[in-house]
């Protein structure tokens, strides 16, 4: 098919422009966005009505500044995952906001793997503990989730460890996913939400020790 020119241009300026509608969000924005619904999860679970209604505000705010780099199909997941957050925090269900905000957290670190300052199974890490926190806070436990999210922080475990020559930072995580094993057989809520947040501070130990290489990742 022979292509004039005038369409030849035509196609460059589209081209162009969707180059151009599509801006690559700074490392401030992205850690904006993902921070926000650990900062929501934390401040719901917390019972402060007030700082988490803002909390939300920011997940929605944040998000509208690198949504414009994510394909439509990650928007559309993310969207639904935000409001599902709203929808449970307006029914009041703390425990089932915290776990769908962290859902739309799982959904922005994976979009953006390639830029997180540390790597993805150290990410999902702090996942699991946020996660952990919100199904432990629920009036009837899922235990069935919570050996799901258990199990899924120790496969991540697992490959993390290997990134580091640490051995005191390997045998805290060890001894942490240890107990939240033990703390499933047991089906004791709270024992687990003491791990998990202690697999939340020891997450960042090892940001610090495990770095993403890609090219482009963020410092």
């Amino acid at each position: 098919m022979k292509i004039t020119l005038p369409f030849a241009a035509a196609l460059l300026l589209s081209l162009s422009m969707s180059a151009q509608a599509a801006p690559k969000p700074s490392c401030d924005q992205i850690d904006a966005a993902i921070s926000s619904t650990e900062d929501f999860a934390e401040t719901i679970l917390a019972g402060d009505a007030k700082a988490a209604e803002e909390a939300l505000g920011a997940i929605r705010e944040t998000f509208s500044a690198v949504r414009q780099s994510l394909p439509a199909d990650a928007v559309a997941a993310i969207d639904a995952k935000i409001a599902a957050t709203e929808t449970a925090a307006q029914a009041g269900d703390a425990s089932g906001a915290a776990v769908a905000a962290m859902e739309a957290y799982r959904l922005l670190a994976a979009a953006f793997e390639a830029r997180l300052p540390t790597t993805l199974d150290v990410a999902m890490l702090d996942y699991s503990g946020f996660r952990l926190h919100g199904l432990a806070a629920a009036p009837a436990a899922d235990w069935a989730a919570i050996s799901t999210t258990v199990a899924e922080a120790g496969g991540n475990w697992a490959t993390a460890r290997k990134r580091m020559d640490d051995k005191t930072l390997v045998d805290l995580g060890t001894s942490v996913q240890a107990g939240l094993e033990s703390a499933v057989s047991a089906k004791q809520a709270g024992w687990l939400s003491s791990l998990a947040q202690i697999q939340l501070d020891s997450v960042d130990l090892l940001e610090r020790a495990v770095k993403n290489k890609a090219k482009g990742a963020c410092k």
